[in-house]
């Protein structure tokens, strides 16, 4: 398959695990994912983000209707990511900051998040920064 717009809708009945099959579309450019994800007994959220990083041409990833609350590290990636939506966040890797091409990050409910990277001057093309956080302790100079 070389579906280049996809959007999940994660369910009670698949435990909201994104199917196995989505993280081998590499020609994948926009992924929008509904939906809870459920955790483990262990507390251990059952998706594991980090194969995100497996979806090199991704430009469009909205997690914004969904509950994980952390971004893999591996962010750092998706090299031609323009555009990110995610929230409930509360807390933000440094390797976002090498997501140069990103242009629109929204971070919108992320009410946990108390700091913003370090980095974010490396991120010359980003247009727009949506923060709604009320913790929110330092902001970058960049």
């Amino acid at each position: 398959m070389k579906a280049r717009h996809l959007s999940v809708m994660l369910s009670a009945e698949d435990k909201g695990l994104i199917p196995i099959s989505i993280w081998n579309l590499k020609s994948l450019r926009t992924l929008y994912v509904w939906g809870k994800s459920y955790q483990l007994e262990s507390g251990i959220d059952c998706q594991d983000l980090t194969l995100l990083s497996d979806l090199t041409s991704l430009r469009t990833l909205d997690l914004r209707y969904t509950d994980f609350k952390k971004l893999p590290k591996e962010i750092e990636k998706l090299i031609h990511l323009r555009y990110l939506s995610y929230r409930g966040l509360e807390e933000l890797p440094e390797s976002i900051s090498n997501l140069s091409n990103l242009q629109t990050l929204k971070l919108n409910y992320s009410r946990q998040l108390r700091r913003l990277p370090n980095d974010m001057g490396k991120m010359v093309n980003l247009r727009q920064l949506e923060v709604e956080c009320t913790k929110l302790e330092e902001v970058p100079e960049t």
